[in-house]
């Protein structure tokens, strides 16, 4: 015979990862159920109550049971819908394809409580802000129990992608990039080399490359690749920027000297002429 249990007032199962390998909330809604046999016994009939659920990736890689999350909580469906129950889940990224079983049983006042049956659920879910579409689940056609649930998995935590697996990072020890949606990353402005987590700086910001060349960043500086049409096809020479810097600067100032050895010129032959006037 069960103890009393508190009443509940919403139906929304939450599950939620709280480690370092990702972290989602898994929402679970019962919005109806449905007793074929509604006749449990001699004195009462079914209490159909929820004893507990267990989640697992579908694909069952962990060799384990409930590897994901599992709940004992119970949710009292004779008492109508809906109600609310948590689960916690353990330390790993959103499967996606996931199996979710539903230990469903029988209150009694006098007896021990009855098994009726689990409902399982294999479903695939992507994260969204969105519920599912409700579904009816049941485990042969003649099974005794039907229940319609939607469900909506979203990160949590700070955790992106489509596994929940991915936390941006903006710090010189963890990486400077964002989270795409295809589970790869971004480097944020001002870094490159995503194989290093975006932990080198781009040199390239701000730098101009002369001749159409293409600026490559390296771990300490930067340099300017130039293209060159040769008769055994297309070759790339690498020019550092600071080098191309100097030349330019070389050349501005000697331009510079030439216009006032010029002048100098000028004003010599002008005094001269005067000179030789007077």
């Amino acid at each position: 015979m069960r103890a009393a249990r508190r009443p509940t007032v919403l139906l929304a199962v939450l599950l939620q990862s709280v480690a370092v390998y990702g972290n989602f909330l898994l929402e679970v809604q019962v919005l109806h159920f449905s007793n074929s046999d509604s006749d449990c016994g001699p004195v009462d009939e079914c209490d159909v109550y929820i004893d507990g659920m267990c989640l697992d990736p579908q694909s069952g890689e962990t060799g384990q049971e409930c590897s994901l999350a599992a709940s004992t909580d119970d949710l009292d469906l004779y008492k109508g819908l809906p109600m609310t129950g948590n689960l916690s889940a353990s330390s790993q990224p959103w499967p996606v394809h996931f199996r979710l079983r539903i230990v469903v049983m029988d209150f009694d006042l006098t007896t021990l409580d009855d098994h009726i049956e689990d409902v399982v659920v294999l479903e695939s879910l992507n994260t969204s802000s969105e519920f599912s579409e409700e579904m009816d689940y049941r485990n042969t056609p003649d099974g005794r129990i039907t229940l319609s649930m939607r469900f909506r998995v979203r990160c949590s935590g700070g955790y992106e992608g489509p596994h929940c697996d991915c936390l941006p990072q903006n710090d010189d020890v963890s990486g400077h990039y964002s989270c795409r949606e295809d589970r790869g990353i971004s480097c944020l402005p001002g870094y490159t080399n995503t194989s290093n987590l975006c932990r080198q700086q781009d040199y390239c910001i701000g730098a101009v490359c002369h001749s159409n060349g293409t600026c490559v960043s390296n771990p300490t500086s930067y340099t300017c690749e130039q293209a060159h049409q040769e008769q055994s096809g297309e070759s790339r020479s690498s020019v550092p920027g600071a080098v191309i810097g100097a030349i330019v600067a070389g050349l501005l100032v000697a331009l510079l000297l030439c216009a006032v050895v010029v002048i100098v010129i000028i004003v010599c032959i002008v005094l001269r002429k005067k000179k030789v006037a007077t």
